[in-house]
């Protein structure tokens, strides 16, 4: 954190100020801060992607040490520390964010599909909380606003559920 900052975060305690050295949790822009720094960290690092505290690295084995090894050195120069026990290397699959990440590509995880397996819907309420949840898999179903439309007709006012 750069001066500037640790003066505007200073904190009053009963032992007196405390100056933070880091960004605290709580702090509203705090996870747009850290992302800004993990996305200027893997700037420039061929097949890397970062998204809040996982950097995800290469499609392949055998394509992982090298970029590995850079996200390391790019890593130990811009100064946070890693905690080996949460580092998971050389996957070939994982799960992340509502889906499988592998070689071939994205699909959903099969766990959060059994999740959404839900009774029909009975109200406009529990009609809207399904059509969020089959929102975040849409890019899987061709043609879902079109499966989407009747359903979304239901939701609007002066229109009786059935």
């Amino acid at each position: 954190m750069d001066e500037e900052s640790r003066q505007l975060l200073t904190i009053n305690t009963h032992r007196g100020l405390y100056r933070l050295n880091r960004l605290p949790f709580g702090i509203k822009a705090a996870p747009a801060i850290f992302q800004q720094q993990l996305d200027t960290l893997t700037a420039g690092l061929e097949g890397t992607a970062a998204y809040l505290d996982d950097i995800i690295v290469t499609k392949t084995i055998e394509e992982h040490n090298s970029p590995l090894e850079a996200v390391f050195r790019r890593i130990q120069d811009f100064g946070p520390r890693l905690r080996l026990e949460k580092c998971s290397l050389l996957h070939t699959e994982i799960r992340y964010l509502g889906f499988v990440i592998n070689a071939e590509g994205r699909r959903p995880d099969p766990t959060k599909i059994e999740a959404i397996q839900m009774p029909i819907p009975k109200d406009v309420s529990q009609l809207r909380a399904f059509l969020g949840l089959i929102n975040f898999y849409g890019t899987f179903v061709r043609e879902l606003h079109n499966l989407r439309a009747p359903l979304d007709a239901l939701t609007k006012k002066l229109v009786a559920f059935k």
